[in-house]
C-alpha cells in the first residue's frame, strides 16, 4: 500500500500557489533535427533522405520480404496468430 505523502487538507491549502503550466503542444515522435549525433548516423537531414530514397526505391519491401522468406524456411512463423486485412476502394460508375 502506497504511503500518503501529502496530506489532502494539506495539498488544498497549497495547491492555489502552485502556477498552472501552460499547455504545449504534443509532438509525435522525434524531429530528424534532434536525432543523437552519438549514433553515428549523420544529421537528421541524411537520414531523412536515406528514408525517402529506400522507401522510392522499394528497400524496406525487400527487407520485409527476406525477413519473412528466412522466418519461414526456420519454421519461425506461426501462421496461427496472422491476421491478413484489406480494404475496398469504390468504383465510381464502374471503373476498374
Amino acid at each position: 500500500m502506497a504511503v500518503e505523502l501529502l496530506p489532502d487538507r494539506l495539498w488544498e491549502l497549497i495547491e492555489p500557489f502552485i502556477p498552472v503550466a501552460k499547455a504545449k503542444p504534443l509532438r509525435c515522435g522525434v524531429p530528424w533535427e534532434m536525432l543523437p549525433q552519438e549514433m553515428g548516423c549523420g544529421c537528421g537531414m541524411i537520414c531523412w533522405r536515406r528514408l525517402r530514397d529506400w522507401q522510392e526505391a522499394g528497400i524496406w519491401q525487400l527487407i520485409h520480404f527476406v525477413l519473412l522468406d528466412w522466418l519461414a524456411r526456420c519454421e519461425r512463423v506461426d501462421w496461427s496468430r496472422a491476421i491478413v486485412d484489406g480494404s475496398s476502394i469504390r468504383a465510381v460508375l464502374g471503373a476498374p
